[in-house]
């Protein structure tokens, strides 16, 4: 029994049109996800700063805020974790070699004077990051701010395995 040119043709065009609207899914998915991350990240900074207030104030305990930044930045997708006084000193970072220091960059300078939860957007070495500081408030006084930091690179190596699934599910569609 042989098929037909158009039964052949419209077998293709079914294909092309549920490969389509599966992509059109697929990349859905996928903004939703990238979009639940942000969220996700912006609620792991809060928990980040809650967890590092008591250690910061009367007087800062750098072993207690060392260990918690190195903590938070074990997280998926996160790339930075850091406290930093209101003078824009680092008190701790998740790269010891860069606690101690002052961060002159701008990104450091808005963050300090955020006295609530700011999420900014820059540039380094070619790389797009995002960083979202907490402000470490004890009543009225700014003790310091606890940071985070995610980039593309690390959004998109986080929502790998989602990619993976649905790939695997768009193929298994089609055949």
């Amino acid at each position: 029994m042989r098929i037909s040119r158009i039964a052949l043709k419209f077998s293709a065009l079914v294909s092309l049109i549920v490969l389509g609207v599966m992509a059109g899914m697929a990349g859905l998915v996928l903004r939703q996800a990238a979009g639940a991350l942000q969220t996700e990240m912006e609620i792991r900074a809060e928990i980040f700063a809650r967890s590092v207030r008591e250690a910061i104030f009367p007087t800062p305990d750098l072993l207690a805020l060392s260990f918690a930044a190195a903590e938070a930045a074990r997280e998926k997708a996160i790339v930075y974790a850091l406290i930093q006084d209101p003078a824009g000193k680092v008190l701790a970072h998740n790269d010891l070699s860069r606690a101690g220091g002052v961060d002159e960059s701008a990104v450091s300078r808005e963050a300090g004077a955020a006295r609530a939860r700011l999420v900014q957007a820059y540039e380094e070495g070619g790389e797009s990051l995002y960083d979202i500081a907490v402000p470490l408030l004890i009543g009225e006084r700014h003790v310091g701010t606890a940071r985070i930091g995610y980039s593309r690179a690390s959004v998109t190596q986080a929502l790998a395995p989602v990619k993976r699934k649905i790939i695997r599910l768009t193929a298994a569609v089609l055949v």
